[in-house]
Order: C-alpha cells, then structure tokens, then sequence
C-alpha cells in the first residue's frame, strides 16, 4: 500500500475516516442504550411479552465489543502509511474528532465486506463474482509458466480455490531417459520465457480478487480510492493471521431481512486464508495497491493485458 497526503484537505480526511474505526463502539452502543430504555420505559405488562429483550442487549454489547478488538488492531495499523504525523492520531483526538453518519456507517459495511472478501461463509458470493472473472482472464491471458504445474508456485488458497489455469497445468508425460533427454526436448518456445500478463483492478475493496490474480502469476495493481478499504486491505494483506484467527460479528447492525435474531448475533471467523504468508513465500509475486481515484490516478497513458472489475463499474461517477 502506498499513501501519499498532498494536501491538508487528504489529511484531515484521513483523519476522519480513522476516527470513524475508533469511534465505531461508542455509537453502536448508543444505538443499543437507545433501544433498551425505549423498552424500559414501556409498561410493565407489555415488557412482559418480550422477555428476552434486556438479555439480548447484553449480547448485542458482547458482539460489539468483539469488533471492537478487531478494529482496535485496524486502526494501531493506520500509523503505518507515508506521511503519517502521529500527533493528530491519538486516540483521545481520534473519540472527540467529529465523525459522519456517512463514514461511521461504512465500518458497519466494512464488517459485512470482511466476511463476502475473507471468510469460508463468503465463498459462494465469491465464486459468483469471483469465478467467472478469473476463469475468463486465464482463458484469453493464460500465464506461461515454465513450472510443471501452477499449484507448485501458485498454492491453491483453499477453501477459496478458483478455477485452475489449463495454460498453467500441463498433461503428464513419462520421463525421458538421461541419455535422450536433451535430445528429445524440444527447444523452449518465446512463450516461455514471455512476461507475466499485468492485470489492473479499479475499484479493488478489501483485496481478495487482486491477490487470487497475484497469487496466479499475474503482474497486479489494484487501485482503491476508499480509505475504509485501503487501511482495511493493508490490514488483512499484510499480517500473518493464522486461517480463522479472528471473530466479528457483522450482521449485529442490520435489522432488516433477517428471520432470527440469532442471525445477527452469528460470528464469521476471517481471514479462510493466509493471504500474507502466499505473498511472502513467493518472492515472484508481482502485487501492488495503489491509493487514489481511478480517473485521476490513471491519466497518463499507459497498457495492461487485462482490467479487472467487480462491484466498481456501477459505483464510479465516470
């Protein structure tokens, strides 16, 4: 990741976007005080139908509290990007530092894009949007690889495995005798030893599909201009998190479409897989993340083999 603050204006929005993380139990505990003395203020009889109620507050406190932790460990990140002055970024600045609903309501949608990008439970909608992206990119730009299979360079991110590349994984054949083997072998072809196809992905969120094209063999730059993502995809990118390390809880502020209240109370254990640890046992891994908007970041002329996009073109104002 790679964050640069030309102007005051990017700073203080900086800023606000960490305050938005720092504060974010604060305001859902309020929301959940609210709630509970509405009820403590109905008549006694018709508190009585609901028995369950008060309990439940204290469970919606548990789960709050949980991402809580979690986003703890986003923000102590958050000191970690270029141009970074610690002073403003204490954390009694962060709590009085005023935030909108606008941006205390994407962590709450940051917790829903952690479970879709890097748990087991978001597999399925991954494969739907995931899936037929790749599978088409490994067709029209398969990686030449001179390994004998891609699995051995490129390990399959189990639970989360996409489509193999058949470029990438060749037919079997019995060995050549050591005395005819460097006769019989024809001579490498110019595909071979062909660069690696660059892939560009706008609008790339938390991460998953620019690290399932990285970990492929693909050159990948992702572009992100959302500071909610970019501090969130540096976070589960660049950490050595054990499979299902972490717990949150991030269903416990939608109120609608839900047919048991335990839905909401459910955690999803992230990441399914150790996306660091892929990127640093493999030093060909070609992957970068770059800060800004697409229109303004991109305006020099430049060439890739593939642009990627998933859940970005309905979203850009161009």
């Amino acid at each position: 990741h790679n964050i640069m603050f030309n102007s005051e204006e990017e700073w203080a929005h900086f800023q606000d976007i960490v305050a938005s993380f720092a504060q974010y139990r604060e305001r859902a505990q309020f929301a959940i005080d609210f709630h509970r003395s509405g009820f403590v203020s109905l008549p006694e009889h018709h508190r009585e139908l609901v028995p369950s109620f008060l309990p439940r507050c204290g469970q919606w406190s548990d789960c709050v509290n949980a991402n809580k932790r979690f986003l703890d460990m986003l923000i102590a990140e958050s000191q970690l990007f270029e141009n970074v002055e610690t002073p403003e970024m204490t954390m009694k600045n962060l709590l009085t530092r005023n935030v909108s609903d606008l941006n205390a309501d994407k962590v709450c949608s940051i917790l829903k894009q952690f479970a879709r990008e890097w748990s087991e439970e978001g597999k399925p909608e991954r494969d739907a949007g995931y899936t037929p992206i790749i599978t088409a990119l490994e067709q029209h730009k398969p990686v030449r690889s001179t390994s004998t299979s891609s699995s051995s360079k490129f390990p399959s991110a189990s639970p989360a495995s996409l489509a193999a590349s058949p470029a990438a994984s060749p037919a079997a054949s019995p060995p050549a005798s050591p005395a005819s083997s460097a006769a019989s072998s024809p001579p490498a072809s110019p595909a071979a030893h062909a660069p690696r196809p660059s892939v560009l992905i706008p609008g790339a969120g938390l991460g998953r599909l620019a690290w399932e094209c990285a970990r492929r063999g693909y050159r990948t730059e992702a572009n992100e201009v959302s500071f909610h993502c970019l501090l969130s995809s540096n976070f589960i990118l660049n950490h050595p998190f054990p499979p299902n390390h972490i717990t949150i809880h991030p269903y416990i502020h939608q109120t609608h479409n839900v047919r048991l209240t335990n839905d909401q109370l459910r955690g999803v254990t992230i990441p399914d897989v150790n996306p660091s640890s892929v990127i640093a046992n493999d030093p060909n891994i070609d992957f970068s993340m770059i800060a800004g908007d697409f229109l303004e970041v991109y305006q020099t002329e430049s060439a890739w083999d593939a642009v990627l996009t998933c859940f970005f073109i309905d979203t850009a104002a161009n």
